[in-house]
């Protein structure tokens, strides 16, 4: 057994020692399964099945060896999040970026280009301004609004992960590297409690954190400091470019409204607090006329709850690639399900099933057909992009 993997998957299952002996029915101890952990003992094959199905994985997840090194890169507010949620969130990342590394391998797919590891410049303002305005130029984006930023950063390879955290927790990023010290993918991460605005700016800040190289400061501080300084300008740059911004707000302003920044925030999808700070770095607004806006956001409450709240953007990469590998017959339905962590809707897959099904007597073929409808029923529900599903036609 890998002690590690099994630390990870029990702390990205949210199950403390006591927890999963619980989970067990006691038939093992916390004090077992942390010997376990730290390579002390070793489970034998009859425990080894308990312990994977009690964390619902298989016992081959428990026993094989990681092939790549996960980096991770921008964890915020460290001070604040305690160290078990630290580790939870590292490993979920870490299960999950590795699970999107295998179905890719599994489908072909690889990256049309090269993941942008720490390759660009911060040491100035302009340095941050031109790497955004670099990225940009390398995946084709434009320089308008970015309409929906997590199909951009997947359309570039970069994985987008939406995790339940601590409220403490804002995001982070992570790189699968090689042992060659190559980059294999690249993930940002984000909590997926917050609202549309502020996610994109989360997800925008730790693409900053992947694709700049930030020099070293003399004191740990200094250099965390220095980092976020340099993500956040990154984040209002990529996602609001300077040149249609300035166009948009105009090169000088002494007074702005509140219904002006709510159209600007309709228009480039970041929050009031970022198009704020947007104009402050591009020097349209003085110091003065900043801190008064901070201070006035403060007092309205939109610090935490910003009006006209954007909806948030959700991955769909691991979604439609899983299911295109199983639709291909490349993996089980069983595997899809591992791989996705969910039961999938299944379906009729040959004619050779269809003739089958049609050969069961009617009243075994309506359990199955309601069956599938339930399963329907339930990821409509849940699934929010058929809230507003509209098929075209004109019933009026």
């Amino acid at each position: 057994m890998n002690p590690q993997r099994l630390k990870q998957i029990r702390l990205a299952r949210g199950f403390s020692l006591d927890m999963l002996a619980e989970q067990m029915d006691g038939i093992i101890t916390k004090q077992a399964l942390s010997k376990y952990e730290r390579g002390v003992m070793e489970p034998g094959i009859v425990m080894l099945t308990h312990i994977a199905r009690a964390l619902k994985v298989t016992t081959l997840e428990l026993t094989n060896q990681p092939e790549y090194n996960i980096a991770f890169f921008g964890f915020r507010k460290t001070a604040r999040l305690s160290a078990t949620e630290k580790d939870r969130v590292q490993a979920i990342v870490t299960l999950q970026l590795e699970k999107m590394i295998k179905v890719a391998d599994i489908i072909g797919h690889k990256p049309s280009r090269k993941i942008p590891l720490r390759a660009y410049d911060s040491n100035s303002h302009d340095a941050i301004e031109n790497a955004a305005n670099e990225l940009r130029d390398l995946w084709e984006l434009g320089s308008g609004p970015i309409s929906n930023l997590i199909d951009s950063l997947e359309d570039a390879g970069i994985y987008a992960i939406e995790i339940d955290a601590d409220k403490h927790f804002d995001g982070i990023s992570a790189a699968a590297i090689s042992s060659h010290g190559d980059p294999v993918a690249a993930a940002v991460i984000s909590r997926n409690q917050i609202s549309g605005d502020r996610q994109r700016l989360n997800l925008a800040h730790e693409l900053g954190h992947l694709v700049l190289n930030v020099s070293k400061g003399n004191e740990e501080g200094e250099q965390q400091k220095k980092e976020e300084e340099s993500a956040f300008r990154f984040a209002g740059a990529f996602l609001a470019p300077a040149p249609i911004f300035i166009n948009e707000v105009g090169k000088r302003r002494t007074y702005i409204t509140l219904p002006e920044l709510l159209l600007l925030k309709r228009k480039f999808k970041i929050s009031i607090q970022t198009i704020i700070r947007r104009m402050y770095d591009l020097k349209i607004i003085n110091q003065s006329y900043y801190t008064g806006w901070c201070i006035q956001i403060n007092h309205l409450g939109y610090k935490r709850d910003e009006p006209e709240p954007l909806e948030l953007e959700h991955p769909l990469w691991m979604q439609k690639t899983v299911r295109r590998a199983y639709s291909e017959k490349l993996i089980s339905l069983e595997q899809a399900e591992l791989f996705l962590g969910e039961k999938i809707i299944g379906q009729i897959q040959s004619n050779i099933e269809r003739r089958a099904f049609m050969k069961l007597p009617i009243e075994d073929r309506r359990l199955i057909l309601a069956e599938q409808a339930r399963n329907f029923a339930a990821y409509f529900q849940t699934n929010p992009e058929w809230d507003n599903f509209d098929d075209g036609v004109d019933y009026e």
